[in-house]
């Protein structure tokens, strides 16, 4: 179906040409009536359609909606009109998902300072500051960096992609004929040579491109097993620990957005005179440093047990991906209700008043989702655990084998059903 519409010249640029509409019609509509106590249809969209579709974008889709992003158009756009970069971007590549991961905690400092899907005013300041810093990043270090070090949904794909529905597969015997290490066409503005290289096997930013351009449909979204394949491996530490980081700054934001920051900040108002821009960024510094301590003691501890103690903790950190999923598709369906009152702006969409499931039907909807998270956690740990075993790598069934499993996919599981129930008794 990709290759038809490829050889007709309708995706990607077709695609590509509607999702920018639309999101430009999103800012126009925040910039027409931009207050601070307005709601309007832009503010509603952004927040309680596209926001909460991110989840499931990517756990049916994967990477997929990389190549039909506007953000992706208009930086693909800009490398064809400036062929030539001011920095070299090795160190955004190594780095870039430490700086995506930043970038996120950045936002939910934002979103509980000024209340980000409150005020269209900041929604429209908040939007133009993402396409400012893409444009910025590409300038500096290329079409990609925004994608790989910049981008929220970017750094979803990035951690979800491998338990997704459909992925991006690349025909071994096809692929690499055209003998192309990269599609970036920019030079160093400053002499030197582009030391960007691919990986003999191609990765997932790569493949994207190659879906998009390759004339050989070398690339297909295809229906796969999760973590069918060694991708399950991390290629660094950190990227063996971004489920949970990920998970952490989820938790982050709804506690950010509960009742008990409003209560830290009166008390700590009461003994030294802080704005409450500080204490928020204080319980981001004080949850990441709560995680760093207990993760690195964890880790450190596991080399005890026995000496594949380290290795498998880090493969059960992998596995916690569908618990992340699921706590975050239990998160947003909260936000779902926030598009009823279109049913009152737009005629045609009346029925989102009547149709709309209730709030006792989301809520079990969401504890059913948990569950099933915490269940696909446990069965994607075997999984590993069996990918392992073909790769040579055993890991004994024994009981410090389980305590360590239990350990870690039972105590996020509890984590998360308790930082959902926050959110439910909590005004956030």
């Amino acid at each position: 179906m990709l290759f038809f519409l490829k050889r007709i010249k309708i995706y990607p640029f077709f695609f590509q040409l509607v999702t920018l509409t639309l999101f430009c019609l999103i800012l126009y509509d925040l910039s027409e009536k931009a207050t601070f106590s307005s709601i309007n249809v832009g503010m509603m969209v952004f927040w309680h359609v596209w926001w909460p579709f991110i989840p499931f974008l990517i756990l049916f889709f994967g990477s997929f909606w990389c190549s039909i992003c506007p953000y992706s158009a208009i930086a693909v756009a800009l490398n064809r009109l400036l062929p030539y970069r001011l920095c070299s971007w090795g160190w955004l590549e190594r780095n870039g998902l430490a700086a995506s991961l930043l970038t996120y905690l950045a936002v939910i400092g934002l979103d509980a300072i000024f209340g980000l899907e409150q005020n269209p005013l900041y929604s429209l300041l908040f939007i133009s500051s993402l396409f400012a810093l893409m444009i910025t990043m590409v300038i500096l270090f290329g079409y990609k960096a925004f994608c790989l070090a910049g981008c929220p949904v970017g750094l979803f794909v990035r951690v979800y992609r491998r338990f997704s529905f459909f992925r991006l597969a690349g025909k071994e015997e096809v692929c690499g004929k055209c003998r192309r290490t990269s599609w970036e066409q920019a030079k160093p503005l400053f002499g030197g040579k582009n030391t960007k290289e691919i990986a003999r096997k191609r990765d997932w930013r790569h493949r994207v491109e190659c879906l998009k351009r390759c004339k050989s449909h070398s690339v297909q979204l295809t229906l796969q097993q999760p973590c069918s394949d060694d991708e399950h491996r991390g290629t660094t530490l950190l990227e063996d620990f971004a489920p949970a980081i990920v998970l952490m700054a989820l938790f982050i934001s709804v506690m950010l957005k509960s009742n008990y920051s409003i209560q830290l900040y009166n008390m700590a108002s009461k003994l030294i005179p802080l704005s409450f821009s500080t204490v928020i960024i204080g319980m981001i510094l004080a949850g990441c440093l709560f995680f760093a301590v207990v993760h690195i003691g964890l880790y450190r501890m596991s080399a005890r047990f026995a000496p594949w103690g380290q290795p498998f903790f880090l493969l059960q950190l992998r596995s916690l991906v569908p618990l992340l999923i699921s706590f975050h598709i239990a998160l947003v369906l909260d936000e779902i209700q926030g598009v009823s009152p279109l049913g009152q702006l737009i005629s045609s969409l009346s029925f989102l008043q009547t149709s709309m499931p209730t709030a006792g039907t989301l809520l079990y909807a969401s504890y059913g989702v948990m569950t099933i998270g915490s269940i696909g956690t446990f069965v994607s740990s075997c999984v590993m655990m069996k990918a392992e075993r073909r790769l040579g790598t055993m890991y004994p069934f024994n009981l410090p084998a389980t305590l360590l499993v239990f350990l870690v996919v039972g105590g996020y599981s509890y984590v998360c059903f308790a930082i959902f129930q926050i959110m439910q008794t909590i005004a956030c």
